[in-house]
């Protein structure tokens, strides 16, 4: 079977550890995107922005995805 790194970043860090993990393993390699992009000033590290903050303080949240068509039966 085929291996899948799916990924979700706001900062960038985690993509590029997504990136060296799925070269190394000769992996796929999916970025999962939210529908409505977040602000320039919700990506930064050192700022919690009220969509930051959101996601973070809960356990449920998750934002809509921009592509939820992603089929994982090859994986």
């Amino acid at each position: 079977n085929k291996s899948l790194v799916a990924f979700f970043h706001a900062t960038g860090t985690t993509k590029k550890t997504a990136e060296l993990i799925a070269s190394a393993t000769n992996a796929d390699f999916y970025e999962i995107l939210p529908k409505i992009p977040y602000s320039a000033s919700d990506r930064t590290e050192w700022t919690i922005t009220p969509a930051a903050s959101m996601v973070i303080e809960s356990k449920t949240y998750r934002p809509e995805l921009a592509d939820s068509n992603l089929s994982l039966e090859h994986y």
